[in-house]
């Protein structure tokens, strides 16, 4: 059976990585509809996969009232996940939605409850846990290839976002419609990688974080620089660095008991969102080093939502979730990311995970303007994480 899904939001995510991938999985999925308020990305994608005029919307609730699709792929502002996860659960169409899942643990908290009243199946794209460097890492690591991870290093320099640098608009830099800058853009993703390479028994304990504003638009209200610095119950740690910008460099290393994972990327110039170069395990001393190299199946571009597309649609059409992000792991991610920003706020380690207690639980990072930020506080120097007028917030 072909599994029937519709596209929500067809902008740079949707044309450029998502297509690519629905269209080498059509032995396994159609998409048979597709929203957006865009006439021309309609009408695009429309021509590319064929659709008649009836099988493209203007708006999310339109579609939603067809009887012929099984799930929908939201790739829609952040601040709209919600409201399409709630109408599509009330309509028994199952959802898999981009990162971040939504704006604040509390959203996360009412999808989980729609989730389960409704009966639907639900995921995130938690895509680069699918990339094949990644997962052979992953791989490697549950074979005990490095013993225990003790550290996860990774960093993804100068990243581009669009809409976000100086001479472009868009919604990623509106903290009230993003729900951060780059950590809760490409920063979501490291998190839950670094969640996944140390390991099922990894417990958080506290979360450090430094963030600025560089080299973005002087409109944005949002973060384009961050330094993240994750202990575990059992001292093991994850360090993040990530900046917004118009080239990319990155590296991902991971430190175990008995060796060293580590994922080069092609002449320095890439990061985590890239096909990789060289995945290599090395051990020993400066005196008697050893480079092992290790194989993966190198796939093209079409793969950087293809394995997330292919494991969500078996599990439609009545698999096992495997492979699968759920939306616990979304919300372990997305408090991750939100307990960074109470870090900021507040000039400090915080432990994790988030309190229902913190106003950046139920507000997001919008919250941080409930509480009482010092007069040098980077979100006061710098404007960041302005709230809606309606929040009631203080400064």
């Amino acid at each position: 059976m072909t599994v029937r899904a519709a596209l929500v939001g067809l902008g740079f995510a949707a044309q450029e990585l998502k297509l690519p991938g629905y269209l080498a999985a059509r032995d396994l999925v159609e998409i048979v509809a597709v929203a957006d308020p865009d006439p021309h990305a309609r009408a695009v994608i429309a021509q590319q996969l064929g659709l008649p005029p009836e099988a493209c919307h203007e708006g999310y609730e339109e579609l939603l009232a067809r009887a012929d699709v099984d799930y929908i792929d939201v790739s829609t502002p952040h601040l709209t996940h919600l409201p399409i996860l709630a109408l599509a659960a009330e309509r028994g169409v199952s959802v898999i939605c981009d990162k971040p899942l939504a704006m604040s643990v509390a959203e996360v908290d009412e999808m989980i409850g729609l989730v389960e009243r409704s009966g639907i199946r639900a995921g995130v794209h938690h895509n680069y846990a699918h990339f094949p460097s990644h997962a052979e890492m992953l791989r490697q690591i549950g074979a005990g290839a490095i013993g225990r991870v003790d550290t996860v290093t990774m960093s993804a320099h100068s990243v581009y976002a669009p809409g976000v640098m100086p001479g472009e608009d868009g919604w990623r830099g509106v903290a009230r419609l993003a729900g951060g800058g780059i950590l809760m853009d490409y920063g979501i993703h490291l998190l839950y990688l670094s969640l996944r390479l140390l390991g099922p028994g990894f417990i958080p304990r506290t979360v450090t974080a430094r963030v600025d504003k560089r080299r973005i638009r002087a409109d944005a209200d949002v973060e384009d620089t961050v330094t993240v610095h994750i202990e575990g119950e059992r001292g093991e740690t994850a360090a993040l660095t990530l900046t917004w910008g118009t080239g990319t460099s990155g590296h991902t290393v991971v430190d175990g008991e008995t060796g060293t994972l580590q994922i080069r990327y092609p002449d320095g110039f890439s990061a985590q969102h890239n096909v990789a170069h060289e995945l290599q395990i090395m051990r020993g001393r400066l005196g008697d080093p050893e480079s092992i190299p290790v194989e993966w199946e190198r796939l093209p571009l079409e793969w950087y939502y293809g394995g997330s597309i292919r494991s969500f649609a078996e599990y439609v059409r009545g698999g096992e979730p495997s492979g699968v992000a759920t939306l616990d792991e979304a919300r372990a991610t997305i408090s991750l990311a939100l307990s960074a920003y109470e870090s900021v706020a507040l000039d400090r380690p915080v432990e994790v995970p988030l309190s229902p207690a913190s106003p950046l639980y139920s507000l997001g990072v919008t919250g941080v303007h409930r509480m009482e930020l010092a007069s040098d506080n980077v979100i006061r120097r710098r404007g960041l994480y302005r709230p809606a007028s309606d929040e009631g917030a203080h400064e």
